[in-house]
């Protein structure tokens, strides 16, 4: 009982009870943990920044469910005043991998077992990308036996400065989340989110739409009260097309609201080709 853990639900219930959550945190006696999704916790630091009387700082912050990339962790950092760690999981699996002091994610090799499979399922070695299977060592009643994740990821030969002999595994996004470009080649999306999360003052939430390997459509919802004028578009559009090359044109879309796609999630890469 030295912690309590607080998590947070949806984003429009967090706007209107972030002066109740720091109500709450007020009156509790011990420190407290916020875990929740990474857009949460980007919300609750906007949210806290513009505050009259800012959230007292937790102990810590866990994130999960969403890459999390140095721009915006610093970010959520230095406004709720405390060191995030990031944790990689699955609703069905648990905790998989978690963050130590140097920012690595380290297996929680005692309770599952992660393999690196080729697109042949083929196991694959270290320092070798490729699709993330997971078997779980402690669930009696419904075990996972390789269980397929959907994501891609790389496990590293490297000791980890920390010391941990827990193996290392760095997370390259989902499998089915990559730009097509018009060479052929594939771009991860998760190369992609770091450079919206330097305009976290300006953009709330955002979604890449690929039209075609020629297109991209980019939705748009600016925190509200700002105004995504022209120089921050021509700025995301140089940084965009830095990475993607200059053979995709990039359109943009002011949107008031971004809806779900057909499975309810909050995506922020949708390929229609």
């Amino acid at each position: 009982n030295d912690f309590l853990f607080l998590t947070t639900g949806g984003l429009a219930g967090l706007r209107e009870k972030i002066s109740e959550l720091a109500e709450l945190v007020d009156r509790i006696e011990v420190p407290y943990i916020l875990f929740s999704n990474l857009s949460h916790l980007e919300e609750i630091a906007r949210l806290s920044e513009i505050m009259p009387i800012p959230l007292r700082p937790p102990a810590g912050i866990i994130s999960t469910g969403e890459n999390l990339d140095s721009n915006l962790r610093a970010y959520i950092e230095s406004i709720l005043k405390t060191k995030l760690f990031n944790c990689y999981a699955l609703a069905e699996i648990g905790w998989i991998a978690t963050d130590c002091e140097y920012r690595n994610l380290h297996i929680n090799s005692e309770r599952v077992y992660v393999e690196i499979l080729g697109k042949d399922d083929e196991p694959l070695g270290l320092n070798q990308e490729g699709r993330i299977v997971v078997t779980t060592l402690h669930n009696r009643s419904m075990p996972f036996i390789r269980y397929d994740t959907g994501d891609v990821g790389i496990i590293s030969s490297k000791l980890c400065p920390c010391r941990r002999t827990l193996p290392v595994i760095t997370f390259r996004g989902r499998e089915h989340q990559k730009i097509k470009l018009p060479n052929k080649q594939k771009i991860p999306f998760i190369d992609i989110q770091g450079i919206f999360s330097k305009y976290h003052a300006s953009i709330e939430k955002y979604r890449l739409v690929q039209e075609s390997m020629y297109s991209l459509r980019v939705l748009i919802k600016p925190v509200i009260g700002v105004r995504l004028d022209t120089v921050i578009q021509k700025k995301l559009i140089k940084d965009l097309t830095d990475v993607t090359g200059p053979d995709i044109s990039v359109n943009f879309e002011i949107v008031e609201e971004i809806p779900a796609i057909s499975t309810g999630k909050s995506s922020p890469f949708v390929s229609l080709i």
